[in-house]
């Protein structure tokens, strides 16, 4: 019977970074106001959580490793007679010395940064009985192998192919490793969690597979090496600085695509873009603007849209309030998306760019904020949902 268990007080690691699988059980904080109460039992520091369906039943989740530095580590099963059933966010994280890690079978929830900072590791094991996780070749993957959830960024390959049946790719999956080049996606792929190859300096390409219908934030970011990215026509949407800082000099915007979200390519040496007039959503800083030595965004005057007079294309390129002085050049309101790297005719844009000398980072949604954002999930818990 497969339990479902509730955490006994707010903090560190909250409903949304336990659901790291779906079909495992249930996750939630039930006071936000109360602070997490910290047991330690040898090695390990732990929180209580409770059954959802029965109170009295209650496990343990691995907060912090104290230990002696060990290469090979087997996580315990129980601590102070409870079964340990979860990593919080912060349990495992900058642990450079880890090179294997073995969950133990009453396991069924990992934090979505637990293993942040864990640059060596290459393997990931799961005890024999766990009914949540397995290993496939030292790759963590759970709900029979269909959802990968962590590959382990201490590996020295180029090149990876993802298994066909896998239509999962977990937050924070695949990022920071330094040297994947090249990953294929299987066709039976339909979700990418937020993070999935954020940091990938080396990835230069990616093909997302059709069934793939939202690019989710930070997905790509700084990845930067990354300087071609098919993406399938189905897409509808494109997250928060999803392909921020990377190589990306132009981009075609599927047709079906409506939303495209803050700071998406921010910090690319993209200098157009045609964008359909499907899209009826940009957010702040989504194109044409760039980024400093301090993180801070500022606005790259000589930027041009291409788009349908009217739509939103229009209204984001002259949107001198947001710092948008951008030059905009009408087409024709047809099905072509492709950018036009050589205009027949460019409008003239509008002068004296607020944005051109940099705007106030309190405003700006920033690449450096987005690492503030990261940073503020490994050390201080802040929480992040696994959408569905």
């Amino acid at each position: 019977m497969k339990l479902q268990w509730i955490k006994s007080a707010a903090g560190m690691l909250g409903a949304a970074m336990l659901l790291t699988v779906c079909a495992a059980p249930v996750f939630a904080d039930t006071d936000e106001e109360q602070e997490v109460e910290i047991f330690t039992s040898g090695d390990y520091t732990y929180s209580l959580m409770v059954g959802a369906a029965n109170k009295t039943e209650k496990a343990a989740c691995i907060e912090s490793y104290k230990g002696e530095i060990e290469p090979y580590l087997v996580l315990p099963d129980t601590l102070d007679g409870y079964p340990v059933v979860a990593l919080g966010d912060t349990a495992l994280t900058q642990c450079p010395w880890l090179v294997d890690v073995t969950l133990p079978a009453s396991m069924v929830g990992v934090g979505n940064a637990t293993f942040a900072g864990c640059t060596r590791l290459e393997n990931y094991y799961v005890a024999e009985g766990n009914d949540y996780f397995e290993s496939i070749d030292g790759v963590l993957y759970a709900e029979d192998g269909t959802y990968l959830v962590r590959y382990p960024i201490g590996r020295n390959e180029t090149e990876i192919t993802v298994p066909d049946g896998v239509y999962d790719i977990g937050y924070v999956a695949f990022g920071y490793s330094n040297t994947l080049e090249t990953i294929h996606l299987p066709d039976s792929l339909c979700y990418i969690g937020a993070w999935a190859f954020a940091e990938c300096k080396n990835l230069n390409h990616v093909e997302i597979p059709k069934k793939v219908e939202e690019i989710e934030d930070f997905v790509f970011y700084r990845c930067k090496s990354l300087d071609d990215v098919t993406l399938p026509k189905g897409i509808k949407a494109i997250g928060d600085a999803a392909f921020a800082g990377t190589a990306l000099k132009e981009f075609t915007i599927p047709e079906k695509c409506v939303a495209i979200g803050q700071a998406t390519f921010a910090g690319t040496p993209m200098d157009e873009v045609t964008i359909p007039a499907t899209v009826t959503s940009i957010d702040f800083s989504a194109f044409g603007w760039l980024m400093d030595q301090q993180g801070q965004l500022y606005a790259n005057t000589d930027f041009i849209i291409h788009g349908v007079r009217g739509t939103v294309a229009e209204q984001y390129a002259k949107d001198k309030e947001n710092g948008n002085l951008f030059t905009f050049v009408e087409i024709e309101n047809t099905t072509t998306t492709t950018t036009q790297k050589n205009p027949a005719s460019i409008t003239t844009a509008a002068t004296g760019s607020q944005g051109s000398s940099g705007m106030s980072t309190g405003r700006l949604i920033g690449v450096i904020v987005c690492v503030v954002l990261l940073i503020g999930v490994v050390i201080g818990g802040v929480l992040w949902a696994k959408k569905k």
